[in-house]
């Protein structure tokens, strides 16, 4: 069940990338905000609640406009973004009741409104991973229902949806020293009004980790897919994607900005710091062959400088395959990626130094036929600034990139086509040499 009397503040990391695309006839156009912040999360249980408070610390926000140009926003707002401390009331369940923004900045009127968006966008996050829990005790694959918010703007106007979620208890996992109950989600979106309700369809995917100890949620992959009806000859469709991870502690000594209630007592913390937990989504492919032990230790180059002469007899560089994945480009797929093009995107780790051959391949849908696509890739560093892109880089207009990463870090490659509208199967490998 949900404990609220556990540890006086938890650290929460958060990404989000919302994107919103228009199709006008055979026009499209997209235009996408991205976030990724760490937040600090202080409980203080009350007569009527639970009151949470967030203090917004390091935050990196960048936007996408219909043209693919990629801006940031000026670090000042940034910085009265830290100094804000929303806060709300929770029940015993872990359903929100209330939300009191705290927004308080002197600034000119523009950066007034860019303010209040970023701020509104950490506490949709925030609301739209807190999901209630049913508090008794639940049998393999058991289901029940929640239904938590989500706001999307339409013509700079919030359109307020509820995400219709199904839970499904999926079973539990250790990790480290903590057990964790896993629930899968699956859903729809709903307007609160009658004509939210007739103009907007979606549905949502995703899995949650709930740690039993702590009693509370320390992970959510969230995908939310919503269609907007204008009634004429103009479609519009919201993709949302969201990471968020909870731990114990502040391990990053955030300042805590969030007021607590007059008099309220900071709850004890018996429980000792969480390592952060593993990502749930299936591990990466590992060489079936072991890499030889090297006769003498050779250095690293961590750029892609021509390296040192090598000693003499070492260690043959095996190829490895990190990545391998048989998709298909399909008519339905969400418009997005480089200039609003259908498009899969796939999040891969990368590590400074490591030099990576990136190749999307055409392939045949089924014995015989002949796919449609002229492989295109798209490469986005962590901060979501492209480093790369080809189109025919390969035989036969495959594309290929080679890329020699410059930081650690989460990547993105984007599997799209020349034309953004074209359909068929390809095949994706990411190679490395170690």
């Amino acid at each position: 069940m949900i404990k609220f009397d556990q540890g006086p503040v938890r650290t929460l990391r958060m990404k989000d990338t919302i994107r919103l695309s228009v199709q006008e006839g055979k026009n499209q156009f997209s235009q996408a905000l991205k976030l990724d912040a760490t937040v600090l999360e202080a409980v203080t249980p009350g007569d009527r609640g639970t009151s949470v408070g967030l203090s917004i610390g390091p935050n990196h926000f960048t936007e996408e406009d219909m043209q693919g140009q990629v801006r940031t926003f000026e670090p000042r707002i940034n910085v009265e973004l830290r100094k804000q401390g929303p806060t709300f009331l929770v029940d015993p369940t872990g359903r929100l009741r209330e939300r009191n923004p705290r927004l308080s900045a002197t600034l000119p009127k523009k950066e007034y409104d860019t303010l209040k968006m970023m701020l509104s966008r950490i506490c949709n996050v925030f609301e739209q991973t807190s999901l209630y829990l049913p508090n008794r005790k639940l049998g393999a694959m058991e289901t029940w229902s929640a239904m938590v918010p989500m706001v999307v703007e339409r013509a700079g106007v919030p359109n307020v949806l509820d995400l219709d979620l199904t839970c499904t208890y999926l079973g539990s996992r250790t990790v480290g020293d903590r057990k964790e109950a896993l629930i899968g989600l699956t859903g729809t979106t709903r307007g609160r009004d009658k004509k939210a309700g007739k103009d907007s369809t979606g549905h949502v995917s995703g899995r949650v980790a709930f740690d039993l100890g702590a009693g509370f949620i320390s992970q959510v992959r969230m995908n939310i897919r919503t269609e907007f009806d204008t009634g004429m000859q103009l479609r519009m469709f919201v993709h949302e994607e969201i990471d968020l991870d909870r731990l114990i502690g502040n391990p990053e000594n955030l300042p805590e900005v969030a007021l607590r209630p007059k008099g309220a007592a900071v709850p004890a913390n018996p429980m000792p710091p969480k390592t952060p937990m593993a990502d749930p989504k299936p591990p990466m492919p590992e060489p079936k062959p072991p890499m030889p032990e090297p006769k003498a230790p050779v250095p690293e180059p961590k750029s892609p400088e021509p390296k040192s002469p090598m000693p003499k007899n070492p260690a043959p560089m095996i190829e490895k395959t990190v990545l391998d994945v048989k998709g298909t480009l399909m008519t339905n797929d969400f418009l997005g990626g480089p200039k609003a093009r259908k498009h899969k995107a796939y999040d891969f780790k990368m590590e400074e130094g490591k030099t990576y051959v990136i190749e999307m391949k055409a392939m045949e849908s089924k014995p015989g036929s002949v796919s449609r696509i002229n492989p295109f890739l798209q490469l986005l560093d962590p901060a979501g600034k492209e480093v790369g892109r080809d189109d025919d880089g390969g035989a036969n207009k495959d594309a290929k990139l080679t890329f020699t990463a410059t930081q650690t870090g989460t990547y993105r490659i984007v599997a799209t086509t020349m034309t953004g509208l074209q359909v068929g199967a390809y095949h994706l490998t990411v190679t490395t040499k170690e």
